[in-house]
């Protein structure tokens, strides 16, 4: 007998289940006051910032690409010194609406940031044709750029001067509104070494102090001592997340700011044009996510009584939630962004509570996945690797093996992580069309060698076991799941640029080869190894490859244009009906447990589903069947069970939406996650890793593991232990 129908429990909530309606309240001021200074793209916002904030014009204006951040990261604090704005521009035509804008400013002088690859020759014609004065300030890289924009704007003795990383954005922009205020510089620095045009720029400052911005993550103790070196006072400003550290940047800031500039931490562009603003209004400017306020952001709010606040940048980078100033504690019904909606499960026959995320097919945010540690094996909760990769929405993925290896294939930005460890199915997304994958996976990797033509296949990647002849694929990542096999004929090899697409639908990656060795000695290094046994069959492509030699690696688990695919386990749907030798078992796996599941539906929509369980905000959990019932009312054709039991988690905005059933979030293999991608036609393997993991203590891992092995939701029941 089926259970009963569950659609008509998607509403009525309040009177069900009332834990699952908390939010925290509206903030504490009466109708504080919120402005937003947006235009149709990343150009025209930065415009309406420049209108808003220099309604008189300005001597100097700040230019630099709105296309990407290295070259524009010291832009604002120089244009806050110089009492100007920064505007945006492509790289090889100047927008209408930033020349009209400049005509207004009426500028003395314009700093064009950044060489010829990021802004051209013809771009800068535009400005001179137009009777404007241009100056290019350009280095070698970003940090030299960096270098030289504050020699030529800030004199020797600056009060401050912030050290931010140069790879990657939220750290600098967040210290710029700062930097602004305090009349000071923005310079930059590799994680691990301090460059030397940095170094010679803080000589030349000679400030009175150094303020390095984010964890050690971003910026090593190894550059915080070298800093040190110049006998100077050295602190640093850090959060768990981008939001909490940009937050901690305006705390350092003395006094009441007079108003409070929100931008999305999940791109550069908006913050960029805001920073010089912010400055001027004696605001700092915070990040949030584009769904709700991260707890320190409404913290700060709430300190300082809720002043002014401006958002940058439109509804889609900043929605509705962000308007009204709703926390993230827990995320209300509703959009999240773009063709992306959350709705409350609750039904009081089961009793059943949860979460349902929806992903149109036109929705500009695709599916992707994070490996925990970015390592086998690996643990890491999934609001870790939600914060680290700019989620808007995380569930847990696939199960894990002893240590946090994911059972079944797995793939991340065109790269193949590991093959099946066990039998199972795996989901993904054909990048260029849209169009939701699931089911058994078809793992096939070959490698060839484009000199001589010849083409072997490639069995295992990140793979140990005994009886094995072919070919291997060890990466850094495999780490001790993939040591050096003894007997071994080896080729060092590191990947050639970023993975691609060949027109068969596969995954192609071009590599450089380093170095062989087939006489039992192991070849030194951290690149990927391909192996093969000195008695193997294809020993001989192995053997012959020689140093500089180019190969090509491409692998497919059977669907086109797969970049990201995670595994679970068993499926649930196919083709709409319920797969009953898969849901109807008797054992405690298949018995009602807290879930986590995906699926979509026949237009392409995307469902991702968790479920509590064992009491956890009333719910019992569901069987599988149940589970397989629940995607069938929800429209589904499709369906998979992912890692379940006290691994059930989703996050939303940054902050657990869910009631883990462990009571603390327990950390898992994997997730899969939602972020800003691109539309049909197109594909990115562009990472959206931000910041490095934090690894768990020897006794967090031990904890996680033992509760995952023993889970019959998760593990223990998958594989029977």
């Amino acid at each position: 007998m089926h259970p009963p129908r569950l659609l008509a429990g998607l509403t009525g909530l309040a009177a069900l289940v009332p834990l699952l309606l908390t939010t925290t309240a509206a903030p504490a001021a009466a109708d504080p006051e919120v402005s937003r200074l947006s235009g149709t793209d990343r150009f025209s916002t930065a415009v309406a910032v420049s209108r808003a904030s220099h309604p008189l014009g300005a001597g100097t204006v700040v230019l630099t690409t709105g296309l990407d951040f290295p070259d524009a990261l010291s832009g604002g604090p120089a244009a806050a010194e110089l009492g100007g704005p920064v505007l945006l521009t492509a790289k090889d035509a100047v927008p209408d609406a930033v020349l009209t804008e400049l005509d207004r400013l009426a500028p003395q002088r314009v700093l064009l940031l950044g060489g010829t690859g990021a802004v051209s020759e013809q771009a800068e014609a535009q400005l001179t044709d137009a009777g404007l004065k241009v100056q290019r300030l350009a280095g070698a890289g970003r940090y030299d750029t960096a270098a030289l924009v504050s020699r030529t704007v800030f004199s020797p003795g600056v009060p401050v001067a912030y050290v931010a990383t140069g790879t990657d954005y939220p750290d600098a922009l967040a210290g710029a509104a700062a930097a602004g205020r305090a009349g000071a510089p923005v310079l930059l620095t590799d994680r691990d070494t301090l460059p030397p045009a940095t170094g010679s720029e803080l000589l030349r400052l000679l400030p009175q102090r150094i303020v390095v911005l984010g964890g050690t993550g971003a910026v090593s103790a190894q550059v915080e001592e070298q800093l040190r070196g110049y006998g100077l006072s050295v602190s640093r400003i850090a959060g768990p997340d981008r939001y909490a550290t940009a937050t901690a940047i305006a705390q350092s800031v003395p006094g009441r700011p007079d108003a409070l500039y929100l931008a999305t931490g999940q791109g550069f562009a908006d913050a960029l044009a805001g920073g010089p603003a912010a400055a001027a209004a004696n605001a700092p400017v915070l990040l949030v996510p584009p769904t709700c306020i991260p707890g320190p952001v409404h913290n700060e709010m709430d300190r300082h009584d809720f002043p002014p606040v401006t958002l940058l940048g439109g509804p889609a980078a900043l929605g509705s939630d962000v308007e009204g100033l709703r926390p993230c504690f827990r995320a209300p019904d509703g959009q999240l962004a773009p063709g992306v909606t959350l709705r409350t499960l609750a039904d009081r026959r089961g009793p059943w509570s949860g979460k349902i995320v929806s992903v149109a097919p036109e929705a500009t945010w695709r599916l992707d996945t994070v490996l925990a540690q970015d390592a086998l094996p690996g643990l890491e909760t999934t609001s870790a690797m939600a914060r680290r990769t700019d989620a808007v929405v995380a569930v847990n993925g696939d199960f894990a093996l002893a240590g946090g290896r994911p059972v079944h294939a797995f793939a991340k930005d065109g790269r193949l992580v590991q093959t099946p460890q066990l039998l199972g199915r795996n989901v993904a997304v054909e990048s260029r069309t849209l169009t939701p994958r699931l089911g058994f996976p078809d793992v096939d990797v070959e490698v060839a060698v484009p000199d001589t033509g010849e083409t072997a296949p490639v069995t295992r990647v990140n793979a140990v076991g005994s009886g094995f002849d072919g070919l291997a694929l060890s990466t850094p990542q495999g780490g001790a799941y993939a040591p050096y096999p003894q007997d071994t004929c080896a080729a060092r090899i590191r990947p050639a640029g970023v993975p691609g697409l060949d027109g068969d639908g596969r995954t192609l990656q071009a590599y450089e080869v380093l170095a062989t060795r087939c006489d039992g000695e192991e070849l030194a290094g951290s690149d990927e190894l391909l192996t093969s046994p000195v008695a193997g069959e294809h020993v001989g492509l192995v053997r012959d490859l020689q140093p500089g030699q180019r190969i090509e690696l491409s692998w497919s688990v059977g669907w086109r244009d797969v970049l990201d695919t995670l595994g679970g386990n068993p499926t649930l749907l196919e083709g709409g009906a319920v797969v009953a030798g898969n849901v109807d078992g008797t054992d405690p796996f298949s018995a009602r447990n807290p879930r986590t599941a995906v699926g979509y539906k026949a237009d392409g929509t995307v469902l991702i589903v968790t479920v509590d369980g064992r009491g956890a905000d009333g719910s019992v959990g569901m069987s599988l069947r149940e589970l397989a019932r629940l995607f069938v009312d929800l429209g589904a054709t499709d369906a998979l069970n992912l890692d379940g039991g006290g691994s059930t988690t989703m996050v939303v905005g940054g902050e657990v939406q869910n009631r883990p059933s462990d009571g603390p979030e327990r950390a898992v293999s994997s997730a899969l996650v939602l972020v800003p991608g691109s539309g049909p036609g197109s594909f990115s393997t562009q990472s959206r890793t931000s910041t490095p993991p934090v690894p768990l203590s020897a006794e967090e891992e031990r904890s996680a593991q033992s509760r995952l092995l023993s889970d019959p939701g998760s593990t223990g029941g998958l594989t029977g232990g």
